[in-house]
């Protein structure tokens, strides 16, 4: 991977840490009792352990480590089980290229989804801020279902948009 793929592995990375030491940051500073569960409206529906908010950094943490691992281990993953990474355009068009430009294609389809770690990684960094205010205060702001629901879906939009791209490209170079 080149230069551009590192700086989005190391992005992701810092993401992961400034999730994981925020929400630990985070948890000293919650009492005992707090508020686990919100209803649609943003009022609290149940109270839990102050342990429980641990869960949260810790696994928006591993989604976004679990993307890392996928990107190191692309060309095992490519080889061993296709089927695992859904890469039906990819599949049917690499072998037409010139065996030394496979991997430069195939790992830009990487990048893109390391660019889509770090989206996630703002989000969900956005999230657990959102989510320890609402903890702390008692209840979501009414902007939040904007936040959990429409950053997400823009966000694949967006990742959709960039892998289309990325195929016409792909195609272009195979035509001409």
């Amino acid at each position: 991977m080149g230069k551009s793929g590192k700086i989005k592995c190391l992005l992701n990375l810092m993401l992961i840490l400034a999730t994981l030491i925020s929400g630990f940051v985070m948890y000293l500073q919650l009492p005992q009792t707090i508020i686990a569960h919100f209803d649609f409206a943003g009022n609290p529906t149940r109270y839990g352990r102050k342990m429980e908010f641990l869960i949260i950094p810790i696994s928006f943490a591993l989604a976004q480590t679990i993307i890392l691992i996928a990107v190191k281990l692309r060309f095992t993953l490519f080889n061993r089980a296709p089927y695992l990474i859904n890469l039906p355009a990819f599949l049917i068009a690499l072998p037409r290229l010139k065996k030394q430009e496979r991997s430069i294609w195939f790992n830009r389809y990487f990048e893109l989804i390391l660019e889509l770690g770090i989206f996630f990684g703002i989000y969900f960094f956005l999230l657990l801020l959102l989510l320890f205010d609402a903890t702390v205060s008692g209840n979501l702001p009414a902007w939040s279902t904007a936040l959990i629901i429409g950053f997400p879906m823009s966000g694949l939009i967006w990742f959709m948009l960039r892998l289309r791209r990325l195929n016409r490209e792909l195609m272009k170079r195979i035509e001409g």
